[in-house]
């Protein structure tokens, strides 16, 4: 092995093997893992959409108390991401992907049992902490077990877990709709059994060599490589290449080889939140304000929505490798955008034009940033603060997230529905910008490449 003058003194011919390597199944193991944590979050995030439908006329929110309750758990999962990202790059990857879900399980089942507006919003919150906490590693640790060549795949792979879980909320919320007033505690509570078998199931998930080398556990590192790929690994070609590294400020994130990087994902997954959370978490209470008419028309129709957006991400994860990261985000801003300003501009649309053009926006969102802003954030920033990097965009994207959400009601209720889509549509169109100028393409190219 080569010894490079990398970060770590050498990571990369510690790790190259992995770069390397055919898809395994480990790789693939370690993928689902992570995807599942992430469906929990599309789950979570999606079936409060439908269970406002209910939750309104029980609680009576105010349209500041309304987006309270669709941005709490955005809050939390800006705290979340920041905390368990920051302990993730200190401690280690593996702890952290455990007890973020049992933060999520707890406080579902609270939320569920809910007794008024203050209630919701708070267990809300605190169960974002979890679903932060998942952001932030899911993709730290995919993208430093993947090969080089299958690293864009998988990691797309595990944020198309969002997509089915948004799915599998609409649908669950319109099988429990008939149960009248009481079924959004059972939408909410659902959520935890799939989050107890996932947190059972991450027990067997090892520690990241890549974090393992960085730390000097150099013997461990090769025992986890060793099973990975099949092949023996010598703890002394680890020892040989580590190099200790001094504890890495935030500050870092802004140091001039890696600030583009910071700009670049911080800004376009801003915008990317901003324009996909407030439309998504009111995704029934909006087709109803464009003209659908009933309860379960809107949420019906939500599922076809939720289903495009899957069929985006199917698509991107196809693509991923061979148009690059860069011309897919840029072409899904531009394209959703201007579906968005289309609809907004022929306010009211007609039931033909509503069920063409909305879910078509729904698809290129979810092509373009809606799959590339986990991929992007993982694969620019080096070992040394990736956990932290990806911490950090997560909590930048949150920010963008609960100022849509909180002020998306009011928004209706005081610019009205087609003003509403077309500043939805200008800030898309912003990300297309920041994209298209700082945006830099990662495709085929190994994370110590990336870095130096």
């Amino acid at each position: 092995m080569s010894n490079s003058s990398n970060e770590g003194g050498g990571i990369d011919s510690i790790i190259k093997a992995l770069d390397t390597a055919r898809m395994s199944r480990f790789q693939a193991i370690i993928t689902l893992l992570s995807a599942l944590g992430v469906f929990l979050d599309g789950y979570d995030i999606s079936i409060i959409s439908v269970a406002l439908l209910y939750i309104k006329p029980e609680f009576h929110p105010t349209s500041y108390e309304l987006g309270l309750i669709g941005a709490a758990t955005s809050i939390g999962m800006l705290i979340g991401a920041l905390l368990f990202g920051y302990l993730a790059d200190r401690f280690g990857r593996r702890l952290m992907f455990i007890w973020d879900l049992i933060f999520f399980v707890i406080f579902t089942a609270l939320t569920a049992m809910a007794q008024n507006t203050i209630q919701l919003i708070i267990f809300r919150a605190l169960l974002g902490i979890g679903l932060g906490a998942d952001y932030a590693l899911s993709t730290t640790i995919v993208a430093e077990f993947s090969p080089k060549s299958w690293r864009g795949k998988l990691m797309a792979a595990n944020v198309f877990g969002w997509w089915v879980g948004a799915l599998a909320a609409y649908l669950i919320g319109l099988a429990l709709l008939p149960l009248g007033p009481i079924s959004w505690r059972y939408m909410l509570a659902i959520g935890i059994i799939p989050a107890i078998a996932v947190i059972i199931s991450r027990n067997w998930l090892p520690e990241s060599p890549r974090w393992l080398v960085v730390h000097g556990q150099a013997e461990k590192a090769a025992k986890i490589l060793e099973k990975a790929l099949g092949v023996p690994v010598k703890p002394s070609d680890v020892e040989a290449a580590y190099k200790p590294l001094p504890r890495v400020p935030i500050s870092e994130l802004f140091s001039r080889d890696i600030v583009r990087y910071t700009a670049f994902v911080w800004g376009f997954w801003f915008a990317f939140d901003f324009v996909f959370y407030g439309i998504s978490i009111f995704t029934p209470t909006l087709l109803i304000a464009l003209g659908l008419k009933g309860m379960t028309a809107a949420v019906q129709a939500s599922v076809f929505v939720a289903a495009m957006e899957m069929a985006g991400s199917a698509v991107s994860i196809v693509l991923m490798d061979r148009l690059g990261r860069k011309p897919i985000t840029a072409i899904g801003f531009l394209v959703a955008s201007a579906l968005l300003l289309a609809l907004g501009l022929m306010y009211p649309p007609s039931t033909l034009m509503l069920l063409t053009l909305f879910p078509l926006y729904a698809f290129f969102l979810t092509f373009g940033p809606g799959t590339t802003d986990f991929v992007y954030s993982a694969e620019l920033f080096p070992t040394r603060v990736r956990a932290t990097g990806q911490a950090s965009s997560t909590a930048i994207s949150r920010v963008g997230a609960v100022i849509s959400i909180f002020f998306f009601p009011t928004l209706l209720a005081t610019w009205g529905t087609s003003l509403s889509l077309i500043f939805f549509a200008i800030v898309g169109f912003i990300g297309f910008i920041i994209t298209v100028v700082l945006g830099v393409e990662t495709k085929q190219k190994s994370l110590e490449e990336i870095a130096r």
